[in-house]
This record gives C-alpha cells, sequence and structure tokens, in this order.
C-alpha cells in the first residue's frame, strides 16, 4: 500500500516551486556549459534537503524514502542535472552510511553530508566490467592499520566535486565471484591522495553532474574505513536497491517535465486552423506516455514504502527503475515528435530532457541488466 501523508505533500509542493522558479531558468546553461549545480545545491542545503533522509541526531531531517523520491522527481522535472546529483548524495552516500555505518563513521561523516558542506557519491562501475559485477577489479587490501585502495572507476555521478564516496572493491582473491564485495568509505573524494579524478567530458545526457573517472593508485584508506562487512552483495544490497529507485525518481521526473512542456506547447502550436492537441496522433501520444508514467510512478512509490518498512526489495527497485527509465524514454520522444523540428532545437528544452532521459538508462544499471535481475528473482521464485 501506498502511504502519502500531508507531509509529504508538503515538502512536495515546497521542492516543486523551488524547482520551477530556481532550477529551470539555469537548466539549461548547466547543460551547455557541462558545469556543476553548485548554486542549486547550496539553496537545496539551505532548505534542509540535502540531508533529507539523515538521522536527526546527525543534522539531518529524518524523513523516509518516499519523502527524498518525492523531492528528486520534482527536481527532475526541470534539471535531470540537478536531480541526479542530488539522487547519490541521498540515496547513495547517505543511505551507505544511515545502513550500514557504525557509530564512529556515521559521526564522522554524516553531518557534513547533512548540511550539504560535503557532498558525497558513490562509485561501483568500471569499464571493464559492464553489468558483471564478478568482473569489477578494485581492491583493497589491508595496508598496516588501514586499508590500500587500488583501481579504477568509470562514470562518477558528481566525480569531479565529490568530497565523500562510497567505494565498491573487492578484499580477497581475483574477480569472478561477488562474494569477497565490499563498501569503502574514501574520505576527501575526488580530492583525496592517491585518487585522480578524469573529467568525462562528452556525455550525452545529464551533463551538468560534474561526471569523472577515478583512478586509485594505493590510495590510503583508515582502519575504519569498510562500511558494513566484506560480504558480498548481501552487505551492499541496501545501497544499491535505494541508489536504484533515485535513479528511478529522476527518471520519472524528467518524463513529467517533458510531457508536460509538450502538452503545454500543443495547446499553443496551430495547424490546419486549431491547436495540434485537438488531433488524434498527438492526443495517442500523449496518453501512451503519461499512462507508463503513471505506471511507473505506482512502481517507484510502492518500492520506497517497502524499503521505509525495512523489506529487501532488489526485485522492485529493478522493476521500478526500469519502468521509470523506459517511461521517461517514451515521454521524451514522444515530446519531440510533439514538437515536430523545434523538438530538436536546444531552443526548446525536450531536446536536453530526450538526451537525460538516454543517460538515465545507464546510470544505475542499464535496462538490459535490471530486465535480467527482474527474470531471474521470477525465476528463483517459481521454483
Amino acid at each position: 500500500m501506498i502511504r502519502i501523508t500531508e507531509d509529504h505533500q508538503d515538502i512536495q509542493e515546497m521542492v516543486a516551486d523551488f524547482s520551477d522558479h530556481e532550477l529551470a531558468p539555469l537548466a539549461e546553461q548547466l547543460d551547455e556549459e557541462q558545469g556543476f549545480p553548485t548554486a542549486n545545491l547550496t539553496k537545496l542545503a539551505e532548505l534542509g534537503m540535502l540531508g533529507v533522509t539523515a538521522p536527526e541526531a546527525y543534522g539531518g531531517t529524518g524523513a523516509d524514502s518516499l519523502t527524498a523520491v518525492l523531492m528528486i522527481e520534482e527536481l527532475a522535472r526541470n534539471c535531470g542535472s540537478t536531480a541526479l546529483v542530488v539522487s547519490a548524495h541521498v540515496f547513495d552516500a547517505i543511505r551507505a552510511l544511515t545502513v550500514l555505518g557504525n557509530d564512529e563513521q556515521k559521526a564522522k561523516w554524516l553531518p557534513g553530508l547533512a548540511t550539504g558542506e560535503t557532498i558525497g557519491t558513490f562509485a561501483i562501475a568500471e569499464a571493464s566490467a559492464e553489468s558483471d559485477a564478478g568482473a569489477l577489479a578494485t581492491r583493497a587490501v589491508k595496508a598496516g592499520d588501514g586499508w590500500s585502495l587500488t583501481g579504477e572507476k568509470t562514470a562518477i555521478v558528481s566525480g569531479q566535486h565529490a568530497g565523500f564516496a562510497a567505494v565498491v572493491a573487492r578484499t580477497t582473491g581475483e574477480p569472478g565471484s561477488t562474494s569477497d564485495l565490499g563498501l569503502f568509505a574514501v574520505s576527501g573524494g575526488a580530492s583525496a591522495t592517491g585518487v585522480t579524478a578524469t573529467p568525462d567530458e562528452a556525455p550525452l545526457g545529464t551533463r551538468g553532474t560534474g561526471l569523472a573517472d577515478w583512478t586509485f593508485e594505493n590510495a590510503a584508506l583508515d582502519g575504519n574505513a569498510l562500511l558494513g562487512t566484506e560480504d558480498g552483495f548481501r552487505s551492499i544490497a541496501p545501497v544499491l536497491e535505494a541508489s536504484r529507485l533515485g535513479i528511478a525518481a529522476v527518471a520519472l521526473g524528467v518524463g513529467r517535465g517533458a510531457i508536460t512542456y509538450a502538452l503545454g506547447y500543443a495547446a499553443e502550436r496551430k495547424a490546419f486552423g486549431r491547436s495540434i492537441d485537438r488531433f488524434g496522433a498527438i492526443r495517442s501520444m500523449v496518453a501512451e506516455a503519461a499512462t507508463a508514467l503513471e505506471a511507473a510512478r505506482l512502481l517507484v512509490y510502492r518500492a520506497a514504502n517497502l524499503l521505509d518498512d525495512g523489506k529487501s526489495v532488489p526485485r522492485e527497485t529493478s522493476m521500478a527503475k526500469l519502468a521509470a527509465s523506459r517511461a521517461a524514454y517514451t515521454a521524451t520522444k514522444s515530446a519531440v515528435q510533439i514538437l515536430g523540428g523545434n523538438g530538436y532545437s536546444r531552443e526548446y528544452p525536450v531536446e536536453r530532457m530526450f538526451r537525460d532521459a538516454g543517460s538515465l538508462e545507464i546510470h544505475g544499471g542499464s535496462d538490459a541488466l535490471h530486465r535480467m535481475l527482474v527474470a531471474r528473482a521470477l525465476i528463483g521464485e517459481s521454483r
């Protein structure tokens, strides 16, 4: 059952207003310049939104995952890049510490993340591993009282600016297994000693996220850097599930923003003596996109509620991420078509939204990966 309270609605309305008045005017410039939404993040921090899911004891709001989903969805309606950065901060970095961190780790890193003084991120992808977790090669080995981290990570959101990162690395053996994977806190993030950040100079979509690849060359981590246990995917699953949920919320917002803009355009655009929203072809595209978005929304909100209930939701979050990314693609593609030639012009936001939707099919695991994960879960349940 999906539970949306008055508190949820109040925060959603506040963030929607912020998105319309603060994000929308800057989104095109952020995309064109391939910048980083520092000003947007500062304002969100002032509203307490960057620590929305962090415990109150560490300076956060202590809200639930559904609140964060609603917030990110509203941000993404106008700026997919800002929403993706916030998603990595809230659903990846803060989630990793809140669920897996011990008291010392929480006290050390959560206050800075909750106030937005530090921007957090998550690093799992590797160019040579694609969607195969067993092929991950980044290693964390014991070195004196601490750890030494060696390897490479790719496509890190906020990778040029993050001051904290939760990094997936294996601790024993060679690639081929997922049983020795662990999650490590890298304090200092992109500026940490032994970490080299290489900016991604030409992403197709969500260009304002400070995307970068990281190379670890015997990066020294303290002895308390391991978050949770060295127990493979079972130890990092809570972060992976939340990460997928956050990206699904971004996709929802991008799709909503595109189809809403296209509806307004169609109501004003005239052809053959009447507005084009009177034509069956336009109405068909709008109806299909809206239906896909609404179905995805139900999956995303349900997964958020289950996560808040303390459930393990690998299948539900994969379904939500898959449905949302596909719905965003349908909605943004339809929006481009509704605008016709203008849909391919950077003077109109749907062109940017279409590119953003394409990138969201990759972030958090490709659509192909999530189809496989859902299928595995279903086959396993039927045995």
